[in-house]
């Protein structure tokens, strides 16, 4: 017989997971384990069965997961990613628009089922994962602050710059900077440990 499985998230630090082992052993549950983040038990669950456990499981503070909402989320995410990545002469849609037109769904739902299941809003996320691309191009000297500006779609290189601070807490050539001193100590570290490995290894073949 095939397993079932529940997938849960812990909502606290206050429990481990016997005490759930100890709630499915008192409801005569089918438990067998649990693992990487699942409730398997040895047969399938009524329906009954899956809303009790779920209530349940909300008492001793861990939720479940809905697996069709994460895959939704992911549609969300994947095609707002293809909407920052846009060429903006053929794509001239605004985000909502894009996910509307993507989704077949209004944008008011779109914008609250993400926030409802992601505890943030689609606008945060673009932000983020734009904020995570310049970071990545601005420890490329070759990339001017205009150009990345340009390239992220920002109005003006001011406007990704007051972004930029206000996300990370530093400007764009602090960061760079910063990168750049990372870069040079790196490569410092790895040419110094590759002579010591050839010290050693030298010294080694003398003695021998």
């Amino acid at each position: 017989m095939v397993d079932f499985t529940i997938p849960f998230k812990q909502s606290c630090n206050g429990c481990d997971f016997t005490c759930i082992q100890n709630m499915c052993e008192r409801k005569r549950l089918p438990f067998k384990r649990i693992e990487n983040g699942e409730v398997i038990f040895h047969e399938a669950l009524t329906p009954a069965q899956q809303d009790e456990f779920k209530a349940d499981m909300a008492a001793i503070h861990f939720e479940m997961i809905d697996r069709k909402a994460i895959l939704t989320v992911s549609k969300i995410e994947s095609f707002a990613i293809q909407w920052m990545q846009r060429d903006s002469e053929t794509e001239t849609r605004n985000c909502s628009d894009f996910l509307g037109d993507k989704l077949c769904l209004t944008y008011n739902y779109i914008s609250d089922f993400y926030a409802a299941e992601t505890k943030d809003t689609i606008k945060q996320f673009c932000i983020q994962h734009t904020i995570k691309r310049a970071k990545k191009m601005l420890k490329n000297p070759r990339w001017t602050l205009e150009d990345i500006a340009e390239a992220l779609h920002y109005s003006s290189k001011q406007h990704f710059c007051t972004q930029f601070k206000k996300v990370t807490g530093i400007t764009p050539e602090a960061y760079r900077r910063a990168a750049l001193r990372k870069r040079r100590r790196d490569r410092f570290c790895l040419a110094i440990a590759n002579i010591r490995k050839k010290y050693n290894f030298s010294r080694k073949t003398c003695n021998d």
